[in-house]
């Protein structure tokens, strides 16, 4: 993960520009709250009870294949790091 990146709000989402890369990358509301939760050690299953209960109120379920296709995503582009 590049150790530079700067974050900021985009609307509801987030964007992250790597300049070491020179890239962009922009991120729904969910993507940092699931980078967020795998940052302290959560496993895919535990992230996607969590997202569960942080959406109950707006009626929204985290499936845990939707975690797992996020992280693959942040994984990929080299934006993931535990701890």
């Amino acid at each position: 993960m590049p150790q530079n990146l700067i974050r900021k709000a985009a609307g509801q989402d987030q964007m992250r520009y790597d300049p070491e890369g020179d890239a962009v990358h922009i991120l729904n509301p969910t993507g940092p709250q699931v980078e967020e939760l795998y940052r302290q050690e959560l496993d895919e299953l535990a992230i996607a009870q969590e997202l569960r209960a942080r959406c109950a109120l707006q009626g929204r379920d985290a499936d845990l294949e939707d975690v797992r296709g996020c992280l693959r995503d942040l994984a990929g582009r080299s934006l993931l790091q535990k701890g």
